[in-house]
């Protein structure tokens, strides 16, 4: 069969067992530069903040992408100089609204 064919096949089985492909060319995404910063290198994921300062929009695999806010809600950030300057940091936007 064709590649085309096979692929909608393994995506539509995937669905029906509740699960998302790694892989979906038949689901529409808008990905912009406003989703998030990577987390490394290519692949790697990214993580991106809502307009109430919020950590969501976060991936670590292509293509799933968590959109709820993580109740966390912490990020550590470490940063290594070549001269051997080292900087940390937590950002933290506070506690966040829970809706019930």
């Amino acid at each position: 069969a064709p590649i085309g064919y096979r692929l909608w096949r393994q995506v539509r089985e995937e669905a029906a067992k509740g699960r998302g492909g790694m892989i979906d060319p038949f689901a529409k995404h808008h990905v912009t530069s406003c989703h998030g910063v990577p987390l490394g290198g290519v692949g790697a994921g990214s993580i991106g903040r809502s307009y109430k300062g919020e950590f969501q929009r976060w991936q670590l695999f292509p293509v799933t992408c968590e959109e709820k806010p993580v109740l966390a809600n912490k990020f550590s950030v470490f940063v290594s100089r070549p001269n051997g300057e080292k900087y940390s940091s937590v950002l933290y936007p506070g506690k966040p609204d829970i809706m019930k």
